[in-house]
């Protein structure tokens, strides 16, 4: 009777583990990631784009920002009459590789577009762009990162390590 009893409850418990676990994220693959932060005083707006190739590139969008009510900054493609690039690089060995496993390690993917905002003000917007199996997901918002829930620490982990290795990189 024990040995029944005990396989009923080992049963229960291994379909109840079984229900609980969570499925594991499918890898992606990552083509480039955009980091676009405006910042209220001073006023300014600025990009980096990663790319696979270990390529990042740094755009300065203040003064077109400030001079086109409407702009639409978050765009994937920059108008042809905004600045073009500014300074172009290289990450550092093993950057590419950080970067991908921050976006997949925080399942970046399943964020919310837009994050839950800080009470605060002045404070950075900030979102980034993520494009991988041709398709982009973009998450952030007012204060992005700083929240202290669950979304908000998701996303300051990608957020982490893209200036980290913006401080790292060499750029011209």
């Amino acid at each position: 009777m024990k040995r029944v009893m005990a396989a009923a409850l080992m049963t229960v418990l291994l379909f109840v583990l079984g229900a609980c676990a969570k499925e594991p994220e499918k890898p992606i693959v990552l083509e480039s990631v955009t980091l676009s932060t405006s910042v209220p005083d001073p006023p300014r707006m600025m990009r980096y784009v990663f790319s696979a190739d270990g390529t990042v590139k740094y755009y300065d969008l203040t003064d077109f920002w400030l001079d086109h009510n409407g702009f639409d900054w978050l765009a994937e493609e920059l108008p042809p009459e905004a600045p073009k690039l500014v300074r172009e690089g290289r990450l550092t060995e093993g950057g590419w590789e950080r970067i991908a496993a921050a976006v997949q390690g925080s399942r970046f993917m399943s964020l919310p577009e837009e994050l839950e905002p800080i009470d605060a003000c002045d404070i950075d917007t900030r979102y980034i762009a993520v494009r991988a199996d041709g398709g982009v997901h973009q998450s952030g918002g007012y204060g992005a990162g700083w929240k202290d829930d669950r979304e908000n620490r998701r996303y300051a982990e990608v957020q982490k390590v893209l200036w980290e290795c913006i401080e790292t990189a060499v750029l011209k």
